[in-house]
């Protein structure tokens, strides 16, 4: 899955995701650290074709 590579470093809200931290069948989870305060948290990113969204 080349989405993996593509999400590292993305900015989700407030949160920049540093790195895969696992997958499976239903989903990847990053850490994020806060932009502005520094904290970390987990962030999960459930695949589309289980989300009700069309799968590509």
């Amino acid at each position: 899955m080349a989405e993996q590579v593509g999400r590292i470093g993305q900015q989700i809200g407030h949160y920049r995701l540093i790195k895969l931290l696992g997958q499976g069948g239903f989903a990847e989870v990053y850490p994020g650290e806060h932009r502005y305060l520094g904290t970390q948290a987990a962030v999960k990113f459930v695949h589309a074709r289980l989300a009700g969204g069309t799968s590509v």
